[in-house]
């Protein structure tokens, strides 16, 4: 065979060196995007093992990922997948994707957490690896959505509003910890934001081959189903795609010859929209058909809990819109990106362009469901965050060439908003390295309180509660939480009888030691409630307070508690405080 000669290797080798050269520029535009998720995804993997399960508590301080995995992924006690749940307070789409990963897990033992009270138990199949296995897919998910925010920001408003918004939503201090969590609202975010991708191109698109135009009204009403499977008021990302395909078709009819004229009115293109996002429900939630009564029993109980309320909780806390401005998005936000978010928003109403109707026809029906509730979690703001990164990225992006200083002056705002918001989240997601309170609590008990002694509870004890029986953290209901108080040998605890803050359980002399955590005693004290005062007053006047916290902190900065947090932000920083007769 005869040999190349030297020119012609010479030939080949710049011809290798071209080809190489298009892929490695083929591939550049994606360089920053997937920097940025190995970015959101380190936010989210510090401290992802959290309290989980020990020798001390069963499972973990956060109460809904033991009630998640006992009904949304266990079966008869075992980890496997099942279609139906029986367990419809939320979508089933999320705990489908638990499941997988549970019995992949199951399978190779990726994730290993040994559980010292069961040894027989396989690690791969403890609590603790599966509600890990479960958090992990929260936090893979959570990083991913700062992906989808990048390119819904790019295809709206281009490539630096893509990026700025990306960073932005990858260190929003409400979607990065709770993007430690094995819960539904992170992951329906994720869909929440794949769907507004797809009704972004239904709103950029200009020309198209009508096959490619239904099947991309296929996808977007697909994910728009998925996005209600994992949390049922994440549907309302349908109006999203809505907007975009009315103000497609209304674009179709005023400018004529810029789309051709076969574009499909708004009518049947809705209606495929509408069937698409069916099916996308039903698959992500086939509880609906395989058990309706099941669902019909969990939906109806989730909506008269919307309109009822949750105990004390929320009470007295005014306007619901107002409330989640103040608070939740205030703690969930931070400061400083609310204030610039405000700005955004305002600006977005200013300019009303048709990429800002489309983001806002899902933001403004969802804040005013959300603000109609009674129960008001802070997580709930979680979905909006996408759009609010967005229009941020956008307001400080914007090419402003007749106010150039302007411009200059938003851009350096904007960077220092991010480094603030960044240190507040890094100083939450510290918090999640520390031992927490419960724990320190504990061992204080251990150490310092004689056995027998008489310690009072002001409600029943749970995950707020030291770990004086490791069933504590288990999902069940007040009544069942206070027999285990009563069970536990080593101390005589006396939990409330029936009612919270019970004043029997000062009688017929009150305790020596009190256990009260904020996250109990915090709307009691707001609201001055009448039958918690007396206890209140003798805890001021009789005892000594003994207190266990940790507080946000970074580089040596603090950023103190205020006195009042949201309910579900003080799970991983609450104030336990052991009280002892002077």
């Amino acid at each position: 065979m005869a040999q190349a000669s030297p020119s012609e290797e010479k030939q080949e080798g710049r011809n290798g060196r071209r080809e190489e050269g298009k892929r490695l520029a083929s591939l550049r535009p994606f360089l920053p995007s997937s920097l940025l998720v190995v970015f959101a995804i380190a936010l989210r993997l510090w401290g992802i093992t959290w309290s989980l399960p020990d020798e001390r508590h069963v499972l973990t301080y956060h109460p809904d990922e033991g009630l998640n995995l006992f009904r949304g992924v266990l079966e008869k006690g075992q980890g496997r997948p099942h279609l139906d749940l029986d367990f419809y307070n939320y979508g089933g789409l999320y705990f489908y994707l638990w499941q997988g990963t549970v019995a992949v897990n199951g399978a190779y033992g990726f994730v290993q957490r040994p559980d010292p009270a069961q040894p027989t138990i396989p690690p791969s199949q403890t609590f603790g690896a599966m509600i890990l296995t479960g958090r992990l897919l929260t936090a893979l998910l959570g990083a991913l959505t700062a992906w989808a925010v990048w390119a819904l920001g790019r295809r709206l408003f281009g490539s630096r509003a893509g990026i700025a918004a990306g960073l932005l939503y990858a260190v929003i201090p409400a979607a990065v910890i709770h993007g430690h969590y094995a819960t539904v609202d992170v992951p329906a975010t994720f869909f929440v934001t794949v769907a507004l991708v797809f009704a972004a191109k239904l709103l950029t698109i200009d020309r198209f081959i009508s096959s490619s135009f239904y099947r991309l009204i296929a996808l977007s009403g697909l994910t728009c189903g998925l996005a209600a499977a994992a949390k049922y008021n994440c549907g309302l990302v349908l109006f999203a795609p809505l907007a975009a395909l009315w103000m497609s078709t209304g674009r179709a009819n005023a400018e004529g010859d810029s789309v051709p004229s076969s574009l499909p009115p708004f009518l049947p293109s809705s209606l495929l929209l509408l069937a698409a996002t069916l099916a996308g429900f039903l698959i992500g939630c086939p509880g609906v058909l395989i058990n309706p009564s099941g669902f019909c029993r969990d939906f109806t109980f989730e909506l008269a809990k919307s309109r009822e309320g949750m105990g004390l909780l929320f009470v007295n806390t005014g306007n619901g819109w107002l409330y989640h401005l103040t608070s939740s998005l205030r703690f969930g936000l931070g400061m400083p990106l609310l204030l610039l978010s405000i700005a955004a928003l305002a600006y977005a109403f200013v300019r009303r362009s048709r990429q800002d109707w489309m983001l806002l026809a899902f933001f403004i029906p969802y804040y005013l469901v959300m603000g109609w509730a009674q129960v008001r979690f802070l997580r709930y703001i979680i979905p909006l965050c996408p759009i609010i990164a967005v229009l941020v990225a956008r307001f400080v992006t914007e090419p402003r060439a007749n106010k150039p200083t302007i411009g200059k002056l938003l851009l350096g705002v904007s960077a220092l908003v991010w480094v603030l918001t960044l240190a507040i989240t890094l100083a939450m997601d510290r918090l999640m390295t520390l031992a927490p309170p419960q724990d320190q609590a504990y061992a204080y008990i251990q150490a310092n309180v004689p056995r027998g002694s008489s310690i009072g509870l002001v409600t029943a004890p749970w995950y707020y509660t030291p770990p004086l029986s490791p069933l504590f953290t288990a999902p069940a209901t007040g009544p069942a939480h206070a027999r285990m108080a009563r069970q536990v040998s080593t101390y005589e605890l006396r939990p409330p009888d029936g009612q919270e803050w019970d004043p029997k359980v000062l009688d017929p002399s009150p305790p020596i030691y009190f256990i009260v955590s904020d996250i109990e005693s915090e709307d009691a004290r707001r609201i001055g409630w009448k039958p918690a005062r007396p206890f209140f007053t003798l805890f001021e006047q009789q005892y000594t307070p003994t207190v266990f916290e940790n507080t946000p902190s970074i580089f040596g900065i603090g950023y103190g508690k205020p006195d009042y947090v949201p309910n579900d932000w003080l799970y991983i920083y609450p104030r336990i405080i052991i009280y002892t007769w002077k």
